[in-house]
């Protein structure tokens, strides 16, 4: 049977690969990634219309988006 310094030192041991082990997956799979999204300008457009025309507009917008997305991921 171990004693309680061995013990932790396997611990140790163990903790340390662990760590090591993330330390170079975390390294290979980390690279940039660029952006597909279209600048904007950070503004917001003034709505006065009621909520179901609003979110009428937000559809079509988004609706719009993913087409033209659509198109240039799949040519």
């Amino acid at each position: 049977m171990k004693d309680r310094k061995e013990i932790d030192a396997i611990i140790r041991e163990a903790e340390r690969n662990a760590a090591s082990r993330w330390a170079f997956i975390s390294e290979w799979q980390v690279e940039p990634q660029s952006t597909d999204r279209a600048p904007t300008s950070g503004t917001v457009a003034t709505n006065n219309g009621p909520a179901s025309v609003r979110r009428a507009v937000a559809r079509r917008a988004h609706q719009k988006a993913y087409k033209e997305w659509s198109k240039e991921r799949h040519h």
